[in-house]
């Protein structure tokens, strides 16, 4: 694999799909890639729909990897709150460091995805849909 080719600058990668196919071990994977590549990533929990898995489950095993880990809070880490954390969009805006961004599944997860196109459109974003074949529905 070309990593000049792949990571010619800091990307910021939108990763979506449906529950159970994969989003968050890619973010993760990916997070951890940008990170040995650049010295540092960000990784977004924009999972604001599905409490079952998700990136802030993670967060300190992750961090020891220089990857920061942006998420709510830890006194609301574990809730279903649809609360986006201020940092997030800092991170977006930045151009320093990657971004891998997991975005969470189904029309909330779209709808989250909308609002930060102006954003996303000032770097050079992509957005991939992550598919598991084997999941059933």
């Amino acid at each position: 694999m070309n990593k000049t080719h792949i990571a010619a600058d800091k990307p910021s990668i939108f990763l979506v799909g449906g529950t159970g196919a994969g989003k968050t071990e890619l973010a993760l994977n990916l997070s951890v890639y940008y990170s040995n590549l650049f010295g540092s990533s960000n990784l977004i929990d924009l999972d604001i729909v599905n409490p079952y898995f998700r990136v802030r489950q993670f967060v300190d095993d992750i961090s020891q990897k220089n990857v920061k880990v942006i998420c709510p809070e830890a006194r609301v880490r574990f809730g279903d709150v649809p609360a986006l954390p201020s940092a997030a969009w800092g991170a977006l805006e930045g151009h320093e460091e990657s971004v891998i961004c997991d975005v969470g599944g189904g029309e909330p997860g779209l709808r989250l995805l909308g609002r930060l196109k102006e954003i996303a459109d000032k770097r050079r974003s992509s957005v991939y849909f992550v598919l598991n074949p084997f999941r059933p529905d």
